[in-house]
């Protein structure tokens, strides 16, 4: 690749990169705003009885999910502990051994750094 080649397709990726910043900014906007307006949903759904909403296009229905909570060197350690005892270093040993030895994954990006002008 040629430098003008070379040049132009750096701008032109520093374009697409800025184009991206602000369609996720906007994004983020939407989505709180869309989040908002869900609570207020929720809430006169939840104080009127009502399972599910027909709005004719569409059916609107509260989903109730459960999720598991992140996996924590304190909470792993306080587990671990539960177990061993807490007299003994092998959940310390047991802790470490587990969240050191977990695979990595390593990926490769290109970022910008603005400069100050």
């Amino acid at each position: 690749m040629d430098k003008k080649a070379f040049v132009s397709t750096i701008r032109d990726w520093l374009a697409c990169d800025t184009e991206l910043a602000e369609l996720q900014r906007r994004s983020r906007e939407i989505r709180a705003k869309r989040n908002e307006m869900g609570a207020v949903v929720m809430e006169e759904m939840e104080n009127n009885n009502l399972t599910l909403l027909d709005t004719g296009s569409a059916h609107l229905r509260i989903a109730h999910t459960r999720r598991r909570q992140p996996l924590t060197r304190k909470y792993l350690e306080s587990r671990l502990a539960d177990m061993f005892g807490l007299g003994t270093d092998a959940y310390k040993a047991a802790t470490t051994n587990i969240l050191e030895s977990r695979p990595v994954k390593e990926h490769k990006e290109l970022k910008v750094k603005q400069t100050k002008t």
